[in-house]
């Protein structure tokens, strides 16, 4: 199941920072999307696995504990995006 995690922009610059950039996880991460939206500013949509959430939450507990708080936060309220019909 795929998920919407949104992030801001300087939790995801340092967690980014803090990561391997042969890593899965970094790899999630720059496949997020800079987001302009009016009155929150700038905003990292990344879209991913639930599982790569908690592989993301797992990496950041351990490397980058100050933003894991928000990626739990963001995790508990992710929105739950629709499977992609192939055929």
């Amino acid at each position: 199941m795929k998920m919407l995690i949104e992030m801001l922009p300087e939790n995801y610059d340092l967690l980014l920072s803090k990561l391997p950039k042969v890593s899965v996880e970094y790899a999630i991460l720059k496949n997020g999307v800079v987001v302009n939206n009016p009155g929150a500013g700038r905003i990292i949509d990344i879209a991913c696995e639930v599982s790569e959430a908690e592989s993301l939450l797992r990496v950041a507990q351990k490397v980058c504990p100050e933003v894991a708080p928000q990626l739990e936060d963001e995790m508990r309220v992710a929105q739950i995006l629709p499977r992609s019909r192939t055929g």
